[in-house]
């Protein structure tokens, strides 16, 4: 099966369901295929970490590896969404070394 998933707000489509426009039912926003790997069933709300899909590079939960995941991160003292970055700053982001304690 193939999905369709929407940048703006996540929703996903099977590719026989996409109307002739691609473009997500729910906010007009533009849809893309979805990775592989990407299982759509995370159930956690918060966890720690960062974890990278190898297969497309989106950034996905740590636990499950769901692609539908909210990356925040601390920068000067106040917490950002990074979905609003560009993507030179995303793979900045992707490519810092992390120390664990």
């Amino acid at each position: 099966m193939i999905f369709w998933k929407c940048t703006t707000c996540k929703l996903t489509y099977l590719e026989k369901d996409l109307n002739d426009t691609a473009t997500c039912k729910k906010c007009n926003g533009k849809l893309i295929k979805s990775c592989e790997n990407d299982n759509y069933t995370c159930t956690h709300e918060i966890t720690s970490g960062i974890k990278v899909c190898e297969i497309c590079g989106e950034f996905v939960c740590p636990i499950c590896g769901s692609h539908n995941v909210n990356v925040i991160s601390r920068v000067t003292g106040y917490y950002q969404d990074v979905s609003g970055w560009n993507k030179a700053k995303q793979n900045e982001l992707k490519n810092r070394y992390r120390y664990e304690l």
